[in-house]
């Protein structure tokens, strides 16, 4: 562990004991405090008693990989419609937005969409 990484620990342990940070789970700083030192704690032992693996170069003779047209494809495809799911899913968790109002309403008098959203539904 380096100097720094176990400074920025202890000033955050600290803030995290005195009760600096609160929210609506009063629970969750410790929680978080306790999984970011055990973290830096298993790292260390792991470190200490040599069990990191570290992987071997690959042999010179090994042939570069080329990626087929098909992968990108696939890998592109796959990274758009990650992209498409989260921005839905922001979407429907955080709502509209400040510039719901400036999108005009579909149809009907209202002038956007946030007054058509305001109107009490019948």
């Amino acid at each position: 562990m380096t100097l720094d990484a176990i400074v920025i620990t202890i000033i955050y342990s600290v803030l995290i004991l005195w009760g600096v940070w609160r929210d609506a789970r009063p629970w969750a700083p410790m929680l978080n405090w306790v999984v970011i030192t055990a973290i830096y704690v298993l790292t260390a032992v792991a470190v200490y008693y040599r069990k990191v693996i570290f992987a071997a170069p690959p042999d010179p003779a090994r042939p570069e990989h080329v990626p087929s047209l098909l992968e990108g494809i696939l890998v592109v495809g796959i990274n758009v419609g990650i992209a498409m799911f989260d921005w839905g899913m922001t979407r429907r968790y955080t709502g509209p937005g400040p510039a719901a109002e400036l999108i005009p309403a579909v149809g009907g008098e209202r002038n956007s969409r946030a007054e058509a959203a305001a109107e009490p539904k019948r």
